[in-house]
């Protein structure tokens, strides 16, 4: 499966944790995610990482819904996407960070943000297990996503009734 582009939202912390059980704190995890698939699920069921896909290449905001109302007219909101924050930050970066993953850059990701790429963009979110709401539409600055972190006491497996390859996050 091809994929032109796309953003993972993750906790730095949490996510380097998930790699390191799996062994693969280098090279291409994403290549990891497709050959084995069942460390993809994992990562996505246990809240490691919300992978979304297909998104033409463009800036884009994130907001927390939240903290940040919005009067956006939504073109469309995908919801129950499992979420753990450890760190209490959560990252946006470009899919492609997953084809070159620089773990201790990520593993340190406050430390490093000064030499973030452009494509990164980080989110003040409460250490806790959450069901994420996506939404994504337009406003006067542009292409904007609205993350609604949904507190839950237990993280709701993902997958079992839906595949992440069907969504469509375009704006």
């Amino acid at each position: 499966m091809e994929y032109d582009g796309g953003i993972v939202l993750f906790d730095p912390a949490l996510f380097c944790a998930f790699l390191e059980k799996a062994n693969c704190t280098s090279g291409n995890v994403f290549e990891l995610f497709k050959t084995r698939p069942d460390i993809g699920d994992a990562a996505i069921s246990e809240g490691a990482i919300i992978p979304m896909y297909p998104i033409d290449e463009d800036d884009y905001r994130f907001i927390d819904l939240g903290r940040i109302p919005s009067a956006v007219e939504w073109a469309f909101t995908h919801t129950g996407f499992p979420l753990k924050i450890q760190s209490g930050l959560l990252v946006a970066t470009d899919l492609f960070s997953l084809f070159g993953w620089e773990h201790e850059f990520f593993k340190n990701y406050k430390e490093n943000f000064d030499r973030k790429a452009a494509v990164n963009d980080m989110i003040d979110v409460e250490p806790g297990m959450y069901s994420v709401d996506i939404s994504g539409g337009r406003d006067g600055g542009g292409k904007i996503y609205g993350l609604r972190f949904n507190p839950v006491s237990q993280l709701k497996p993902f997958g079992e009734d839906v595949d992440i390859d069907s969504f469509d996050f375009n704006i």
